[in-house]
């Protein structure tokens, strides 16, 4: 997304777990952040995705980490305080400290915790003392956590001895027991824990499970143990907890699920048991009576993709989360109370996302604007605005900050609002600035960075590690690397975007980090990349693909959702909106042309943005001064809002324009006139609302904050 908006992480609220919900307690916990472990990788370490949870359920990307070694990931758990998060891959066990108030990673080790062969699941106790890994290759590692740092120090006995291959495991909610699915055995293993080492000991001979025990669950009421046979049968075994934790298994016979069952959840109440079938690629939602027997609840419900490996709920028992690794997505639905599954919609993952983990806060995850940045080409600065959270009104905050560089076109800061960069059209270069949290200030990150010829566009990858610029004239995109203590950039090695003069005029990033997109100007196609995860450089995905009907394309967009990307194109008359499905896997483009792509916009599009929540897509037209409106159908179609007005009518020769954090307000940058002119957004219709009586300047007009060619806004969750 060439103009666009991004996070500011200020710790502005902490969250932490809460209790029950009468007066003068704290509320109900409910889900904050999520963290999906992906068993995909293309650099060599494993990739956990970070979510914001929202109080409708929906996930927002929020960034990822890459572990230094390992491979892809396997499994992901968060303890109970809600401040670490750990995942398992080849080298081990790794640990991340959760800003309470961001949701962002933070390693508590430089290298992995040491595991038994091929670790496959993780748990960490209810208590928050413990952590347990079930090996592939057999046993379970078994850690003590430092309350204080999160670190991971192994348990003297570990691992401890189960049947092979241990696939997965669970504790019960007293942290008393631990259960091991033993999946080549077809077997369930029942182990007490000692309440001071975490060392586990047989309790009872391991019990029948089927052919291939590959999930494992203790419900909620610390009663019942429920396994997933993946193998014949494509069943659910229950058993009853003893006094001691040994199993008895159910008198009756399994009960059925959809083929390849391979996941156990609960709501947290117990009521409903969840298992998410990976070859019908659907989930089965059983009631649990009071001995502990599963019924089916209706049939099991879709889950739009491919080869589902887990369900996961929200701490509140509304929301459930279907991770379809064949698909690469992640599918949102809703929990009625008779446990009926609703879907709406998914959004990406990375490379075959496997597991997820949710934390609980006293609230859910919102975004508050708080400053805003245009890009200034007449004058060679970036003007500082404070944003009302309220109104969206802007005030100019100080004098324009010079940028060191000439023809200052393109902006973009870092996802943790830490760093501002500029692209300089006529000196080829890039300027970097720190910001300061408080006021929104800048100062200059040494002198200005060589680019490629004409950095027309700018973009920071989700991770905020990576800079990259669409390079108009020398025809590539420039890759650079961000030093995460001052925000200086290294690097500027160059990639082509196609063969001839493509002269890409706009780059952006997908929310997973996956995937980079150019739009190519001259050679009337996008052109497509992988990200590499751990170096931020790129390979094509393949030939740029041409567009349908239209010419010029000039600015890119990619969804929220991580599903589409939209191309506002100039053509020769009339403008229009190409719109696109993403391929999760290979990233490879196909224009969605049956259903109606391109669409009509205004007349000499030049810029596109869509509000974070994924529901409206606005071009700012710069030849008739209008903003033209689309409302976005799940598969991608854009539909003109001209009930709702649409196009507005601006003034001022428009070029950029940019959304805000918390999808509420809209900015363009009125290019003729030095001004920004701000938008409210009606929350139903996206219909644009003029915010105060007239434009805010950039400037003083004579001298600073001419022409805004670029227009960002950062904010914070709270």
């Amino acid at each position: 997304m060439r103009y666009r908006w991004i996070l500011m992480v200020l710790l502005l609220a902490g969250c932490g777990g809460g209790g029950g919900g009468n007066e003068g307690k704290a509320p109900p916990p409910v889900a904050r952040f999520a963290f999906v472990a992906n068993l995909g990788s293309v650099a060599g370490g494993g990739e956990l995705s970070a979510f914001t949870v929202n109080a409708s359920g929906e996930l927002r990307h929020n960034g990822y980490v890459v572990t230094p070694s390992g491979g892809g990931l396997t499994s992901v758990a968060v303890d109970s305080s809600n401040r670490f998060v750990y995942v398992t891959n080849l080298s081990g066990v790794w640990g991340y400290s959760i800003n309470s108030a961001t949701g962002a990673l933070s390693p508590v080790a430089l290298s992995a915790v040491a595991a038994g062969t091929n670790p496959q699941a993780i748990t960490v106790d209810p208590q928050g003392k413990f952590v347990y890994v079930a090996n592939l290759g057999g046993g379970i590692s078994a850690y003590t956590i430092n309350a204080a740092s999160g670190v991971l120090g192994p348990v003297g006995g570990s691992p401890f001895v189960v049947g092979t291959p241990a696939a997965a495991v669970s504790v019960d909610p007293t942290s008393r027991y631990v259960y091991v699915a033993n999946s080549g055995a077809g077997t369930v293993s029942a182990f007490s824990i000692n309440q001071g080492t975490g060392a586990l000991t047989g309790v009872g001979s391991p019990l029948a499970a089927g052919t291939n025990a590959a999930a494992v669950g203790a419900d909620p009421s610390g009663k019942f143990v429920y396994v997933a046979n993946q193998g014949v049968g494509n069943n659910v075994f229950g058993y009853t907890i003893g006094a001691n934790g040994a199993l008895t298994a159910f008198a009756t016979t399994p009960v059925a699920a959809g083929t390849g069952p391979r996941s156990i959840s609960f709501d947290p109440a117990g009521k409903f048991v969840f298992v998410a079938n990976q070859a019908s690629a659907d989930v089965s939602v059983f009631g649990i009576a009071a001995d502990g027997t599963l019924s089916q609840i209706g049939t099991s419900t879709s889950t739009g993709g491919a080869s589902p490996v887990a369900v996961a709920v929200d701490p509140l028992g509304k929301f459930a989360y279907a991770i379809n690794q064949g698909a690469g997505d992640v599918a949102m639905f809703t929990i009625n109370t008779g446990g009926i599954l609703g879907g709406f919609g998914s959004v990406a993952g990375r490379f075959s996302p496997g597991a997820m983990a949710i934390t609980r806060g006293s609230s859910p995850a919102t975004y508050t604007p708080r400053f805003a940045y245009t890009s200034n080409d007449g004058s060679n600065d970036v003007s500082v605005f404070a944003i009302d959270p309220a109104s969206g009104a802007l005030s100019l905050a100080g004098t324009p900050v010079p940028t060191g560089g000439m023809e200052s076109y393109s902006i973009a800061t870092d996802p943790a609002g830490r760093f501002l960069y500029v692209g300089n059209q006529n000196s080829n270069d890039v300027s970097a600035f720190k910001i300061d949290a408080a006021s929104g200030a800048l100062s200059a990150i040494g002198l200005p960075v060589a680019a490629g010829t004409n950095p027309d566009a700018i973009t920071v990858d989700p991770s905020g590690r990576f800079v990259y610029t669409a390079n108009v004239n020398s025809h590539n995109v420039s890759t650079f690397a961000i030093n995460q203590t001052n925000g200086a950039l290294s690097g500027g090695t160059v990639t082509s975007t196609g063969a001839g003069t493509p002269s890409p005029f706009s780059v952006a990033v997908d929310p997973s980090g996956k995937f980079l997109y150019a739009a190519n100007f001259g050679g009337n196609t996008v052109a497509g990349f992988f990200i590499n995860a751990a170096t931020g450089a790129l390979s094509s995905v393949g030939s740029p693909v041409a567009l349908t009907g239209a010419t010029a394309p000039f600015s890119i967009v990619v969804s929220p959702s991580g599903k589409f990307v939209y191309v506002a194109n100039r053509n020769s008359g009339t403008g229009s909106v190409s719109a696109f499905s993403i391929n999760l896997g290979s990233g490879v483009l196909t224009e969605i042309t049956g259903l109606g792509s391109p669409f009509a916009a205004g007349v000499g599009p030049r810029s596109i943005a869509m509000d974070p929540a994924g529901k409206f897509v606005y071009v700012a037209n710069e030849n008739d001064s209008t903003v033209s409106a689309f409302a976005v159908s799940p598969n991608g179609k854009l539909t003109e809002n001209t009930t709702a007005g649409s196009p507005f009518p601006v003034g001022g020769a428009l070029r950029p324009i940019a959304v805000d954090p918390s999808a509420r307000f809209v900015y363009l940058g009125q290019w003729g006139l030095s001004s920004v002119a701000p938008f409210s957004i009606a929350a139903g219709t996206g219909k644009l609302n003029a915010i105060g009586s007239a434009p805010v300047a950039t400037g003083n007009v004579s001298t600073t904050g001419l022409n805004p060619f670029g227009i960002t806004t950062i904010g914070t969750i709270q």
